[in-house]
């Protein structure tokens, strides 16, 4: 299954001359899906069949989408050959996820209490609160 991603990049680039060089780049984008509890679209494991997981799991932002990115990147050559460079990247927008742990019984015949994540909004409703 492929997520679409929705973006696009200007890119900005001073080549190599007189000992010195710029690369920039300013990027818009946004990647929506269903989220998955995995580590990326292809998630290792994760649980279909269990409704609390279904809870806002459609239509989400995934893989700590940022919606602006601007980076830029210099290199001066120094003598006796060597070389110094710079790189600055700003990312905004990480989507935050609010999730509750409630503590339920498992269903078995001798039931223990287990833990289940849920999923109060779907990521991105929340802004980053900057400290």
């Amino acid at each position: 299954m492929t997520m679409p991603i929705t973006a696009v990049e200007f890119t900005a680039v001073k080549r190599l001359s007189h000992r010195w060089q710029v690369l920039g780049g300013f990027t818009i984008q946004r990647q929506k899906g269903v989220y998955s509890r995995g580590y990326s679209d292809q998630a290792y494991s994760d649980n279909f069949t269990d409704p609390n997981l279904d809870i806002n799991r459609k239509n989400n932002y995934l893989n700590l989408d940022a919606t602006y990115v601007f980076k830029v990147d210099s290199t001066y050559q120094l003598p006796w050959r060597f070389s110094s460079s710079v790189n600055f990247q700003h990312y905004t927008g990480f989507p935050l996820q609010p999730t509750e742990t409630f503590a339920v019984l498992d269903g078995e015949p001798t039931p223990k209490p287990v833990n289940e994540s849920v999923i109060l909004r779907p990521a991105g409703v929340l802004p980053f609160a900057a400290a």
